[in-house]
């Protein structure tokens, strides 16, 4: 969707039926300023001050129960866990400092960032498997290079995300297309993610 000011709004919608997996996510996109291997590294640039926020309707029954120590929470019905929320985008502890945040609000399961970004990846991994809920969880965010340069997050994003011996990789390309490497796999497409 097309927003004012040259911006482009993407959802992604990703159901991994044999993992009983979700991701729902929203790239921002500034459509007139764009991001090329010319410049972004020129400091001299404006970046724009970046306010992400939705809400995921809950309904009246389930609820949103957050973990104390880490930003993940579960989606609980009558005490039953439903879902393992994972806010990919921040970081897992909540002692790292971090500018955004997942919370019930409303009855939705609101999801904030801010950033000083030309770009911006908002994931929130959903783990569905019942059988998962009780082994741990984390999820990382990696590292992506291309042409031996470490790119910034508004060029590009990965995420490794595991539960118990099961791991995912989740990589989105936010600029131009290139040849980048993430986790040791390289990728020249916009979105990858993979067992």
């Amino acid at each position: 969707q097309k927003l004012s000011g040259g911006w482009l709004l993407q959802r992604h919608m990703l159901l991994v039926r044999r993992d009983e997996c979700l991701l729902l996510a929203d790239s921002l996109l500034n459509d007139e300023n764009k991001l090329t291997p010319a410049n972004v590294f020129d400091t001299s640039l404006p970046v724009p001050r970046l306010e992400y926020a939705t809400n995921i309707p809950l309904a009246p029954q389930v609820s949103f129960v957050p973990q104390a120590e880490s930003r993940e929470g579960h989606l609980v019905c009558n005490k039953k866990p439903l879902a393992l929320v994972m806010p990919l985008a921040m970081p897992e502890w909540r002692k790292q400092p971090m500018a955004g945040e997942l919370i019930s609000k409303d009855h939705c399961l609101r999801h904030t960032l801010k950033a000083n970004a030309s770009n911006l990846f908002a994931p929130l991994w959903f783990d569905l498997s019942p059988s998962r809920f009780k082994n741990p969880a984390t999820w990382r965010q990696l590292t992506i290079g291309e042409s031996l340069l470490v790119q910034p997050r508004d060029v590009a994003v990965g995420y490794r995300i595991q539960s118990h011996y099961t791991q995912w990789l989740l990589y989105r390309s936010l600029a131009w297309r290139g040849n980048r490497t993430v986790l040791g796999k390289n990728f020249a497409t916009d979105f990858v993610c993979c067992r």
